[in-house]
């Protein structure tokens, strides 16, 4: 499986055309200290990139690298960032070795049992708090290229009331947020699907605007009942409604407007 991820991560992931002559020599250790040259694949919608419609690495970025013995150790971005790629340093411990895939971001994750990854979608969240999870494959070369697992959804809400201080995301009968436990090479295909439960998303705005335009991450499902609730500062609900005309099917890296 890791092999065909590879594969579809190499058509994926290309390149910006500013990118296209920066090729840096590089060669896999599996051992010691150890560098990787991440991408990303582009999604299919720039509401979560730049204009370029590539992903761009920040500084302070981090990826957790599993090890041949299913633990994981975290890889910290060298340089300053804002990159289409970036290299990702790390220091392989002793008697340990270099495993078989990464995941973004480094702060989500923990080893679970029998090659089973957890990964946390938090429920309180900002534009700048959560930008999804990425899952790379890790074969005999150095460079990587991480696959977005979650579905973005763009959520467009006019006449929003002046004292609204949060939104309150949530579908009948399934979780949008908590532990997710999955195969690593199994979500970089078809993405986390979201399970039977209650997990529910807090979206705390930073400022009140009468127009508003903001970016979620879901697991993948077919979505029936997704509801707004609106909370003002002191979290009391001032309103609470259906987002969706017609079900719509939230698919691994691509984007629905509502």
């Amino acid at each position: 499986k890791l092999a065909a991820i590879a594969a579809l991560a190499a058509a994926a992931c290309t390149k910006a055309p500013d990118d296209q002559n920066y090729e840096p020599d590089g060669t896999l250790k599996r051992q010691g200290e150890v560098t990787l040259l991440a991408s990303m694949e582009n999604f299919s919608t720039k509401a979560v990139m730049p204009s370029s419609g590539y992903g761009i690495w920040k500084s302070g970025d981090e990826i957790a690298v599993r090890l041949d013995d299913g633990s994981f150790v975290n890889f910290a971005l060298s340089g300053t960032g804002d990159t289409i790629r970036a290299f990702f340093k790390g220091e392989i411990p002793q008697g340990r070795t270099l495993g078989d895939c990464a995941i973004y971001p480094a702060s989500a994750i923990n080893p679970a049992n029998d090659g089973l990854v957890s990964a946390n979608i938090p429920s309180e969240i900002s534009d700048a708090t959560f930008q999804g999870i990425m899952v790379a494959s890790i074969g005999d070369s150095w460079e990587i290229c991480f696959r977005h697992t979650l579905s973005c959804v763009s959520l467009t809400l006019s006449n929003f009331p002046p004292v609204g201080a949060s939104i309150h995301l949530s579908e009948e009968g399934r979780s949008l947020s908590g532990d997710f436990v999955f195969e690593p090479s199994e979500v970089a295909l078809v993405g986390i699907t979201a399970p039977v439960g209650e997990g529910t998303l807090d979206y705390r705005l930073p400022k009140s605007s009468s127009k508003l335009n903001l970016n979620f991450f879901l697991p993948v499902a077919e979505y029936r009942n997704l509801y707004v609730e609106i909370f003002d500062k002191d979290g009391r609900s001032i309103s609470c409604q259906p987002v969706l005309q017609a079900a719509f099917i939230a698919e691994r890296a691509s984007m629905k407007s509502l």
